[in-house]
C-alpha cells in the first residue's frame, strides 16, 4: 500500500511544482509514532476511541485495522497511521450524544517568520456511502473542513467539504463535497474511502501559524472520515537571476554583436536584462550599459560606438527583485580605426583636365564604398579633375565614415609679356632681332617663330 501512496504522492508532487512556481515544504504531520509533527505541537479537543474492536466510534490517531468502517477500508493512506472520526458524539463512554459531534485537531506554534507563497497539502478521505447531514440541518450540518490563522487572527477556511444535498438526512445516499464557493454545500471533488490528496493557499504573512483540522460527525451509519500526512509549504526565497555571457562575434573597429543567456530567474520576473562592458575588468550597470529585453532566455545586439583598436571587457548582466546577476567577464579586441591617406596630381596646364586625387583607406571593416563631391565618381581615385576643390566620403562595412579634402592646382597662364628687340641698322639689313621671357604655364618652353 505504501508503495502505490509512494507512486502517486511523486506524480501529485510533480504537478504541483510544474502547475506553478516550485514550492519548498517547510512542515509536515504524518500521524506517525515519531517525528511527527515536525515542528510545533498538536492538540486534540478530544482524543477517544471505544466500541469494538474494531472501534466503532472514535476520534483518534489509529492504525487503519483499528477502526472498523461500514463498508469497505481506507487505502491510498501515507504509512501506517492517520487521524480518523466517526459517531464523534458517543464520546469516551460510548454513550450517544454524550459530548460535541464537533472536535478539532490544532496544529499551534509553527514558525512562518519570512515566509511567503505559503500552502497547504493533505490527505483527505471520507464513506462515500451516504448519511451525511446536509445544510439544512443547521448546527448539526456534517463537514470536513482545513483552516488557518495567522498570530492569533480569525480562522480561515482553506479547504471545507459539506454533503452535496442541502436536505441529506442519515438516510441518504450522498457523500461529502468540496464546497467551491462557500454557500456550505458540497459541489466540487467528492471524498471517497480512498485518501486523495487536497491543496491550498495561505492568503497573508506573520510570525505564527495555527493549522486546524475541524469535523461534525455525529451519526453512526456512514459517517466516517480521516486525514493523514498534512503539510505546510513556502515560496522558495528569490535570489538573484543566472545568467551567462556570450562570445563576442562581429568584431569590428567600433562595432560588435554582444549577448547573454538568462537561464534562471532565480523564483522573479528578470525585470532588465543586457550588456555592460568597459576597458577594464568585471564592468557593471555603473559602466556602459545597454539595455535588451525582459526575462529569461538567449540574447543578443550588435554594440556601436566601441573605442577603436582596444581591448574591450564586456558581461552580459540580469537583474530581478533580489538584485543583479553577471555573467562572466569576457574580452575582445576592436579593429584599427578607419583611416586613409591620401595623394594627388594637380593638372599640368592651365586650364586643363587631367588632374587625380586618391585615397587609400585602411583599418574599419572591409569593403570600402568611396563617393567624391563635387565630381570624381566612386573609385579610390578620381580622375580628369580640374583644379579646384574636393572630397571623398569614405565608408566602411560598419558604415563608418571618414572624408578626405583635396585641392587640385594649375599652373597660371602662360605670359610674354617681357621681350626685347633690336631693328635692323640699315635698310634692306638682316641683322634685326627679338627676343621673349616667358612666365607661367609648365616650364620648360619651346618657340615657333613666324613667318620665320
Amino acid at each position: 500500500m505504501k508503495k502505490n501512496f509512494t507512486l502517486i504522492f511523486t506524480l501529485l508532487l510533480c504537478l504541483f511544482y510544474i502547475g506553478g512556481n516550485a514550492q519548498t515544504q517547510f512542515w509536515s504531520d504524518t500521524f506517525e509514532d515519531a517525528g511527527a509533527p515536525s515542528s510545533g505541537s498538536r492538540t486534540a479537543s478530544i482524543d477517544f476511541s471505544c466500541g469494538g474492536p474494531p472501534f466503532t466510534s472514535y476520534f483518534t490517531r489509529t492504525l487503519p485495522t483499528g477502526i472498523a468502517l461500514q463498508n469497505g477500508s481506507y487505502s491510498l493512506f501515507q504509512g501506517s497511521k492517520i487521524w480518523a472520526a466517526e459517531d464523534i458524539d458517543k464520546g469516551p463512554t460510548c454513550t450517544n450524544a454524550s459530548i460535541s459531534a464537533n472536535q478539532q485537531v490544532t496544529w499551534s506554534g509553527i514558525n512562518i517568520a519570512g515566509k511567503t507563497g505559503l500552502s497547504f497539502k493533505g490527505l483527505l478521505a471520507a464513506s462515500q456511502l451516504g448519511g451525511w447531514q446536509g445544510l439544512n440541518f443547521g448546527a448539526a450540518e456534517d463537514f470536513l473542513i482545513v483552516e488557518y490563522r495567522i498570530d492569533g487572527g480569525a480562522w480561515t477556511k482553506a479547504l471545507a467539504f459539506y454533503s452535496n444535498v442541502p436536505a441529506a438526512s442519515p438516510a441518504s445516499s450522498n457523500q461529502l463535497y468540496l464546497d467551491t464557493d462557500g454557500d456550505l454545500i458540497g459541489d466540487g471533488a467528492g471524498l471517497t474511502y480512498a485518501f486523495t490528496e487536497y491543496s491550498a493557499n495561505i492568503t497573508g504573512t506573520g510570525t505564527t501559524l495555527d493549522l486546524r483540522f475541524n469535523c461534525f460527525a455525529n451519526a453512526s451509519a456512514a459517517q466516517e472520515l480521516a486525514v493523514d500526512n498534512f503539510r505546510l509549504f513556502e515560496a522558495p526565497p528569490v535570489v538573484a537571476p543566472t545568467v551567462t555571457t556570450t562570445a563576442a562575434t562581429g568584431v569590428g573597429a567600433v562595432k560588435a554583436t554582444l549577448g547573454g543567456n538568462v537561464t534562471a530567474d532565480g523564483g522573479a520576473s528578470v525585470t532588465e536584462r543586457g550588456i555592460v562592458w568597459a576597458t577594464t575588468a568585471n564592468p557593471t550597470t555603473a559602466n556602459t550599459k545597454v539595455t535588451n529585453g525582459t526575462g529569461t532566455g538567449s540574447f543578443s545586439a550588435v554594440i556601436s560606438s566601441l573605442p577603436a583598436a582596444t581591448l574591450v571587457h564586456f558581461r552580459a548582466y540580469a537583474i530581478n527583485s533580489s538584485g543583479t546577476s553577471y555573467g562572466s567577464d569576457l574580452t575582445f579586441t576592436t579593429n584599427a580605426a578607419l583611416s586613409a591617406t591620401t595623394s594627388q596630381s594637380n593638372v599640368f596646364c592651365n586650364g586643363g583636365s587631367n588632374g587625380t586625387a586618391t585615397v587609400t583607406a585602411s583599418g574599419g571593416v572591409t569593403s570600402y564604398s568611396y563617393s567624391w563631391a563635387p565630381s570624381g565618381g566612386t573609385s579610390a581615385t578620381a580622375t580628369g579633375l580640374t583644379s579646384g576643390s574636393y572630397t571623398v566620403t569614405i565608408t566602411d562595412s560598419e558604415s563608418t565614415q571618414i572624408t578626405r579634402n583635396f585641392t587640385i592646382t594649375q599652373p597660371t597662364a602662360i605670359s610674354t609679356a617681357t621681350g626685347s628687340q633690336t631693328n635692323v641698322s640699315c635698310n634692306g639689313g638682316t641683322n634685326g632681332s627679338a627676343s621673349v621671357s616667358p612666365s607661367g604655364g609648365t616650364p620648360g618652353y619651346t618657340y615657333s617663330w613666324s613667318p620665320s
